[in-house]
Formats: C-alpha cells, structure tokens, sequence
C-alpha cells in the first residue's frame, strides 16, 4: 500500500490511496477462476458496494515505464483556456460515448473540479503590523502540512533523505494550525491562527499540462472479450473526439497508445521493405524480373493463411503475430526457391518447360516435407504455449504454423504451374528478333 499517492494521475493526493495486488505463480493459477481477468472483475464486483469511495482496479502496463497502467492513455486538452468545469463537462461527455461503445471495455479519469479543499486567507496587514516576515510563514505552513527536504547522512552504509514535517495527529485537523507558530523580526513566537482564516472551498486538487495546455488523462481498456483490439479502441477514440470536441478542446496520444500510433505505419514499411529487398535480391541471383515473381506472387496468400489461423485461435493481429509475417516472407520464399531453381537448371538442360517444373516439383518433394515438417515441429511448442508470456509466443507460433502449412501447399501446387506461365512469357519477351538488312 502507498498511502497519497495517485497512481494513474502520477500526483501526490492525501485523499488516494494505491495498492499493489501480488499474485501466486503462474504455476499456482492454471484454473480459469484464477486468471487475472477474473479476478479483477471479482474485485470490482466486491468493491462495488464501498459508496464512501472511488476504487478502481486495473492491471499494471505489458511494458513498465511506458505507462501508469494498461490499456490507451488519451490527453484532452484545453486549447482556449476554458473553465475548469466546462473542461471536466467535456470529458465527461467523452467518457460517457466511450463507455457506449462496443469497442472499448471501460473508459475513466482520475480528475475532479469538485475536490474537497481548505483555502488559507492570510491577513497581510497582520502580517505587518506583527513584523513577521510573509516568506516565513509559507515556510511553516509547507513545513508542518506538507513536508520540506533538509540533507541527506550516511549511515550503515546506506544514504538517508531527511524531511521536515509535524507527525499526523497534529495536523489532522483544520483547528490544528493554532498549534503551528512563527517567529517574527523581535524573535516572538506568533501563531498562525493569529491572521490565518480557513475557508471550506473546492476546486482541483492538481491541474496537469501536456505540451504546455491543461489536460485531463483518460484512461481505457479495449474490448478484448468480444474480439476486439487496442487499435479498435484507439479509432474509437478519434471517432469520438471528431463528433464531440469543439476547436476550443484538442487531444493526443500519450503512453502505450502513442508507441502503437507511432509504430502502426512503420509495420506497412517493414513489410514493404521487406518485399523490396527479396525481391532485388532474387533479381539479382536470377539475373531476371520475372522469375523472382514465381517465388513471390504466394506470399499474400500465405498471410492470410497465418492471419486465418490466428483468427480461428481466437487471437488478435499484434506486434508478435506481424513479426510471424516478416519471417513468413522469407520462408515461404526458400521453399519455393526449392522448386524454381532445380526446375530453371532443367530447362537450361534442354528440358521442356511442363517436363522441367513436374520433374523439379517430383525430385524436391522429400526435400521440402523434410524442412516443412522440421520447422513445423519446432514452432509447435509455440502454438501450445502455457505459463507466463503465453500469449505472446501463441500469436507468433499460431501465425507461422499456419502461414508455412499454406505456404507447403502453394509450394506444392501452385509453384509448378506459375514456373510455366512466366517462364513462357520470360521466353516470349526474350527470343531474339530476326534483324532484315535492307540494301538498295
């Protein structure tokens, strides 16, 4: 437990608490009952009833530091400096069409206008007339209520912080700062109460900025249960913030939801990249355009393969499942480069075009089931993956177990039948043309 401390806003708050649930071993929890989902909503359920508090429940960010939390962390910002209550208004509206949406699980925030507070009218003239210095006083207020650092000692080895602050029993209560004294230029000790008047108020127990406008964080998971991703939950949001925020409020990204934004369109260039450079590099080794394109032309085939077998496992289109496809490029590519090479040295022999691929398809097929079926059993342990990280290595695995079993069968059949069609234009472009010398 961290008494005051406000985890998903980051701030320092006397009135929040955080607490920090450790589970058992993974090994220990292998039930569905014991699962983290469920046991969160367990928790929400149970805490439900506590009316005297706001208690959330979340699980903690897949990668630590990125974020306070999980799930896509979206900044409202206040663009044209409008009342902290319109403000709240806004989000709140925001938040209310999330939680409508099919997509997003839950949507929240921390922030609140209405915060409980105690507003502190110094009499300036009292002040003077008590020769007290203004800068003293703040000093002992931030002394004895908040807490104010001194130095740092040594000792046992270890380096200790040491803060100045008066123990909680004595400054619980609001009638507590008639215990808090000052002393003035003549070396008198003056109490506070003396020209300290305290007032009930409320506003905002902390204003944060984001790139230099007032913000309020809201917090989301997407709709796992029903298929949904975080890219969903994202579009979501944009969807949202185009109907329902004026030019006066703005928005970005923020935590894990800005790295997704941001390495969403970098996945498009790496597949592209990934084409180019096979597809140069089999160019080069073939001395040709068009049989590069016999090896290449099944690979869409084969992603949608591994994207089907992913869906039939119930598992979502993520980072480690696109990192399946970059090695599917590749793979798939040697096997056919199996069957296009043997087949291209036959018909360099002399063999006919239909003679080449049949023979080349026939002679290689142990070859390619001894490498299919090696890789296969190798990915295997991937597809069945149990225990901590398990989800990770099931959408890598899943996507290229059922990428190569695709790829195996367009190796097969189909690799044979595009070595004809564009060798025969491959040859058709390439006969030489009878040069006529006309002479008058």
């Amino acid at each position: 437990e961290i008494g005051g401390f406000n985890l998903v806003a980051g701030t320092s708050d006397t009135s929040t608490s955080t607490f920090f649930v450790i589970l058992d071993e993974w090994d220990n929890r292998v039930t569905p009952e014991l699962q983290i989902e469920v046991i969160k909503n367990k928790l929400k359920k149970s805490l439900s009833s506590i009316s005297e508090a706001n208690i959330m429940v979340m699980a903690m960010p897949s990668i630590p530091g990125i974020s306070a939390v999980g799930g896509f962390e979206y900044k409202l910002k206040n663009l044209q400096n409008a009342s902290l209550g319109e403000f709240e208004t806004v989000a709140k509206e925001i938040i209310a069409a999330a939680n409508k949406d099919e997509r997003i699980m839950t949507a929240y925030t921390s922030f609140n206008s209405n915060y409980p507070q105690y507003f502190l009218d110094i009499d300036r003239e009292k002040i003077y007339k008590l020769n007290v210095d203004i800068s003293d006083v703040f000093t002992v207020l931030q002394s004895y209520l908040g807490s104010m650092y001194v130095n740092d000692f040594n000792k046992f080895g270890k380096i200790y912080r040491v803060f100045l602050q008066a123990e909680q029993e004595f400054r619980s209560e609001k009638n507590d700062i008639g215990k808090f004294y000052v002393k003035n230029k003549e070396g008198e000790m003056v109490p506070l109460s003396t020209f300290v008047e305290i007032k009930k108020t409320s506003g905002a127990a902390v204003i944060n900025h984001f790139n230099s406008y007032q913000s309020i964080s809201i917090n989301g998971l997407h709709n796992l249960k029903d298929g949904y991703s975080s890219t969903d939950a994202i579009m979501a949001m944009e969807e949202l913030s185009s109907k329902i925020l004026s030019k006066d409020y703005g928005y970005e990204w923020a935590g894990m939801a800005l790295q997704e934004k941001e390495a969403g369109s970098a996945a498009m260039i790496i597949f592209l990249l990934s084409f180019t450079f096979v597809f140069l590099f089999l160019s080069a080794q073939y001395e040709s355009w068009i049989m590069p394109l016999m090896i290449m032309i099944p690979i869409p085939v084969v992603f949608m393969g591994a994207l089907g077998a992913n869906m039939l496992a119930g598992l979502m289109n993520n980072t480690y499942t696109q990192i399946g496809l970059v090695l599917l490029i590749g793979m798939s590519s040697k096997n056919a480069i199996l069957i296009i090479e043997f087949a291209k040295e036959l018909r360099d022999e002399g063999m006919s075009i239909v003679e080449s691929a049949i023979s080349a398809a026939t002679l290689r097929l142990r070859a390619i089931l001894m490498t299919i079926f090696s890789f296969l059993l190798g990915i295997l342990p991937l597809v069945i993956a149990a225990g901590p990280g398990a989800a990770a290595r099931q959408s890598l695995g899943t996507a290229v177990f059922g990428g190569m079993i695709v790829s195996t069968v367009l190796t097969l059949f189909f690799t044979p039948l595009l070595f004809v069609l564009l060798q025969r234009l491959r040859e058709r472009n390439n006969k030489p043309k009878e040069v006529i010398n006309e002479t008058k």
